[in-house]
């Protein structure tokens, strides 16, 4: 966070001693330069104060806690089948459901094609995984592709 103090119209060009703080510390800290940090998923308040004035910022914070994916793919799936979307569900460090998180979708072999979105396609037979990513989180189904 960054705070400037103005004389009229024009900034004051000496140092302006300014105390941060966070309303809510389980959600996010503030340093003394006004960096904020992340502490877990909420909304809280930044208070910037200095010369007995002060201004405030609602900071959110969302921590991917856990991503999971619904393994409803026919076994084996096969080769004539047509794509087919997965399903992700990204939760929070606090077990609440993350609506729109972007997922990163990747086939770990070539029996199946993958898109941005986790709609599979079959492209050969084998066996391979699809792995679905959100910040550092992840899971993983197998897939067995067959004529």
């Amino acid at each position: 966070m960054k705070a400037a103090a103005f004389r009229g119209p024009r900034p004051y060009v000496k140092p302006v001693p300014v105390e941060f703080a966070s309303a809510d510390t389980t959600v996010a800290t503030v340093d003394p330069d006004g960096t904020i940090r992340a502490t877990g998923s909420g909304t809280t308040t930044i208070t910037a104060s200095a010369w007995g004035l002060s201004t405030t910022a609602e900071v959110k914070v969302r921590i991917v806690g856990s991503i999971a994916l619904a393994d409803d793919v026919p076994k084996p799936y096969k080769m004539n089948a047509k794509p087919r979307a997965l399903k992700a569900v990204v939760k929070d460090d606090k077990g609440v459901v993350i609506e729109g998180y972007k997922v990163a979708w990747r086939a770990t072999d070539y029996c199946v094609e993958v898109d941005d979105e986790g709609v599979i396609k079959p492209l050969s037979d084998g066996d391979c995984d699809i792995e679905a990513r959100a910040a550092d989180q992840y899971a993983r189904i197998k897939l067995q592709v067959r004529e």
